[in-house]
Protein backbone atom coordinates (compact mmCIF):
# COMPACT_ATOMS: atom_id res chain seq x y z
CA UNK A 1 0.00 0.00 0.00
CA UNK A 2 0.83 3.20 -1.02
CA UNK A 3 1.65 5.86 2.05
CA UNK A 4 2.43 8.61 -0.15
CA UNK A 5 5.22 9.00 -2.89
CA UNK A 6 8.21 8.19 -0.83
CA UNK A 7 6.41 5.32 1.64
CA UNK A 8 4.94 2.46 1.19
CA UNK A 9 3.64 0.22 4.07
CA UNK A 10 2.97 -3.69 3.46
CA UNK A 11 1.41 -6.70 5.58
CA UNK A 12 2.14 -10.09 5.10
CA UNK A 13 0.14 -13.10 6.52
CA UNK A 14 1.66 -16.31 6.71
CA UNK A 15 -1.21 -18.97 5.96
CA UNK A 16 0.92 -22.04 6.67
CA UNK A 17 -0.82 -24.06 9.29
CA UNK A 18 -3.56 -21.69 8.80
CA UNK A 19 -6.15 -22.00 11.56
CA UNK A 20 -7.58 -18.43 11.37
CA UNK A 21 -6.36 -14.92 11.15
CA UNK A 22 -3.79 -14.18 13.94
CA UNK A 23 -1.66 -11.06 14.80
CA UNK A 24 1.47 -13.34 15.32
CA UNK A 25 1.38 -14.73 11.27
CA UNK A 26 1.72 -11.37 10.71
CA UNK A 27 4.83 -9.69 9.54
CA UNK A 28 4.62 -5.40 8.84
CA UNK A 29 7.07 -3.91 6.33
CA UNK A 30 8.01 -0.24 6.08
CA UNK A 31 9.88 0.80 2.53
CA UNK A 32 10.73 4.76 2.65
CA UNK A 33 12.73 5.72 -0.38
CA UNK A 34 14.79 8.47 0.91
CA UNK A 35 16.16 9.99 -2.49
CA UNK A 36 17.27 8.79 -5.78
CA UNK A 37 20.03 6.66 -4.98
CA UNK A 38 18.86 5.50 -1.47
CA UNK A 39 15.88 3.11 0.51
CA UNK A 40 15.42 2.28 3.93
CA UNK A 41 12.97 -0.64 4.71
CA UNK A 42 12.16 -2.09 8.11
CA UNK A 43 10.14 -5.52 8.94
CA UNK A 44 8.58 -6.09 12.40
CA UNK A 45 7.82 -10.08 12.46
CA UNK A 46 4.68 -10.19 14.96
CA UNK A 47 5.54 -14.04 15.87
CA UNK A 48 8.87 -13.43 17.24
CA UNK A 49 8.56 -9.59 17.96
CA UNK A 50 12.28 -9.02 15.93
CA UNK A 51 12.82 -6.31 13.66
CA UNK A 52 15.33 -6.56 10.14
CA UNK A 53 16.49 -3.55 8.74
CA UNK A 54 18.34 -2.47 5.88
CA UNK A 55 19.86 0.42 3.65
CA UNK A 56 20.22 0.48 0.22
CA UNK A 57 22.08 2.07 -2.24
CA UNK A 58 22.69 2.57 -5.61
CA UNK A 59 26.68 3.78 -5.97
CA UNK A 60 25.71 4.36 -10.26
CA UNK A 61 23.81 2.40 -12.80
CA UNK A 62 26.20 -0.26 -12.14
CA UNK A 63 26.90 -1.03 -8.70
CA UNK A 64 24.41 -0.75 -5.00
CA UNK A 65 25.57 -1.65 -1.73
CA UNK A 66 23.29 -2.72 1.17
CA UNK A 67 23.48 -3.42 4.48
CA UNK A 68 21.15 -4.82 6.81
CA UNK A 69 20.47 -6.08 10.53
CA UNK A 70 17.94 -8.51 12.34
CA UNK A 71 17.43 -8.65 15.74
CA UNK A 72 16.51 -11.65 16.11
CA UNK A 73 19.41 -13.52 14.61
CA UNK A 74 21.53 -11.07 15.34
CA UNK A 75 23.06 -11.46 11.69
CA UNK A 76 24.37 -8.14 9.96
CA UNK A 77 25.44 -8.00 6.08
CA UNK A 78 27.11 -6.23 3.75
CA UNK A 79 26.29 -6.65 -0.08
CA UNK A 80 27.84 -5.34 -3.03
CA UNK A 81 26.02 -6.10 -6.41
CA UNK A 82 27.08 -5.14 -9.80
CA UNK A 83 25.65 -5.31 -12.91
CA UNK A 84 28.46 -4.69 -15.68
CA UNK A 85 30.88 -7.62 -14.78
CA UNK A 86 30.98 -11.05 -16.52
CA UNK A 87 28.52 -9.96 -19.29
CA UNK A 88 24.68 -9.68 -18.24
CA UNK A 89 23.39 -10.73 -15.23
CA UNK A 90 24.30 -9.73 -11.53
CA UNK A 91 27.19 -9.89 -9.48
CA UNK A 92 26.48 -10.20 -6.10
CA UNK A 93 29.31 -10.81 -3.06
CA UNK A 94 27.74 -10.77 0.53
CA UNK A 95 29.74 -10.69 3.74
CA UNK A 96 27.72 -11.75 6.92
CA UNK A 97 28.41 -12.04 10.69
CA UNK A 98 26.63 -12.99 13.58
CA UNK A 99 27.39 -9.58 15.54
CA UNK A 100 27.32 -10.65 19.04
CA UNK A 101 30.41 -10.85 21.12
CA UNK A 102 31.27 -14.51 19.74
CA UNK A 103 30.47 -13.99 16.41
CA UNK A 104 32.77 -10.80 15.98
CA UNK A 105 35.93 -12.74 17.06
CA UNK A 106 34.99 -14.77 13.36
CA UNK A 107 35.40 -14.32 10.09
CA UNK A 108 32.11 -13.37 8.21
CA UNK A 109 31.52 -15.86 5.74
CA UNK A 110 31.86 -14.41 2.45
CA UNK A 111 29.40 -15.47 -0.64
CA UNK A 112 29.50 -14.86 -4.12
CA UNK A 113 26.69 -15.03 -6.96
CA UNK A 114 26.23 -14.94 -10.64
CA UNK A 115 23.43 -15.01 -12.79
CA UNK A 116 23.48 -15.09 -16.35
CA UNK A 117 20.67 -13.88 -19.03
CA UNK A 118 20.38 -16.44 -21.60
CA UNK A 119 18.22 -16.46 -24.55
CA UNK A 120 17.20 -19.79 -25.63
Amino acid sequence: MAVDDKNTATLTVDTTDYSGLDLRACTLKWNHQLNDYTKLEAAWNFNNDTLRASVDHRVDSHNRLKIAYGTGDKNGSLQWTNKDLGGGGELKVTASSMLTCDGMKRMPTLTAEKTWNVEI
